[in-house]
């Protein structure tokens, strides 16, 4: 019930305010160092401004200020298990890192991500001793037969392919039962969007079709064809460089309606998206500083913003 949310609302309404607009962002670009950025996050929570033995240090901050995020709304929610679904990718994520770690012989535990519905350590846990009863059933399935397809292939794309399925059955599956008609809505635009940039990706390094059927995400509101005929629309407003950003804009809009929405589960989604959208955002603006990239191939980068 959106009553339920009003209390939370409250909360994430007043840390609306602290997020970056648009023009705060594009003004980063044009600052000279990774430390003088990092001095301006600071007052915006990311860090405390201490100057970085390491340039490539923000990376932590950044991390470290998404999962803070995470678990402060996460805090104030009566029943977390309605905001799961969003954590999904997250342990997705780590369970792609997990597989391909013991099946190459590395170690992949700087990569996990502590932000996901099940703690990193449980989840590594899981997959050491192979007992997956904490998982949703799909993510089980996918786990056990991802470990089968490495077996037989020894390809690890194979192990991302069935969990990237996986992951977005589960998301769908959980918008679906919600009931609720703005996640359902944005959880289809989300299958979409991922579709059609992979659909662009591989017509640009000449993959033949039939791999897109094995990497083609179900639950969208288009069908293969649907994704073959906008990747074409959306090249020629845009071009090819321009797909992603493109996509990631029109998330970001679909997401802005929830700022109208008084109360409920949707402003709680919207500032969770919107807190993701500006980590990857300075992520690229800190990342092209120590790269030495020029301030505009940067800016021509940046999404829209949720403010």
């Amino acid at each position: 019930m959106a009553s339920d949310y009003i209390f939370p609302c409250v909360i994430v309404r007043s840390k609306e305010t602290d997020l970056l607009t648009h023009e705060e962002i594009l003004k980063l670009t044009e600052l000279h160092s990774v430390q003088d950025i990092m001095n301006v996050l600071a007052l915006h929570g990311y860090g405390d401004g201490t100057e970085l033995e390491n340039p490539r240090d923000f990376e932590k901050i950044l991390s470290d200020n998404l999962e803070e995020t995470y678990k402060e709304v996460y805090s104030v929610i009566s029943d977390e298990s309605e905001l799961n679904f969003l954590k999904y990718p997250n342990d997705y994520h780590n369970l792609k890192v997990l597989l391909k770690a013991e099946f190459l012989g590395s170690d992949g535990s700087d990569l996990l991500m502590d932000s996901g519905s099940i703690p990193k350590d449980e989840i590594t846990d899981m997959v050491r001793k192979r007992d997956f009863l904490g998982m949703t059933v799909e993510m089980r399935g996918a786990v056990e037969d991802a470990i089968e397809q490495f077996a037989r292939s020894q390809d690890p794309q194979e192990i991302d392919i069935r969990l990237d399925r996986a992951c977005y059955k589960d998301m769908y599956q959980a918008a679906e039962e919600s009931g609720n008609e703005f996640l359902k809505g944005y959880v289809r635009m989300l299958i979409d969007t991922l579709n059609v940039n992979a659909y662009a990706r591989l017509k640009e390094v000449g993959k033949p079709a039939a791999f897109f059927k094995r990497v083609f995400l179900e639950g969208g509101d288009l069908d293969e064809s649907g994704v073959e005929h906008e990747v074409a629309d959306v090249i020629t407003k845009v071009g090819r460089k321009g797909v992603e950003k493109y996509l990631e804009d029109e998330r970001m809009d679909y997401v802005k309606d929830a700022l109208y929405v008084p109360f409920g589960i949707e402003p709680i989604v919207g500032y969770l998206r919107a807190k993701e959208a500006e980590v990857k955002d300075l992520r690229m603006i800190l990342t092209g500083k120590v790269s030495g990239m020029d301030d505009e191939a940067i800016k021509e980068r940046l999404r829209d913003t949720y403010v």
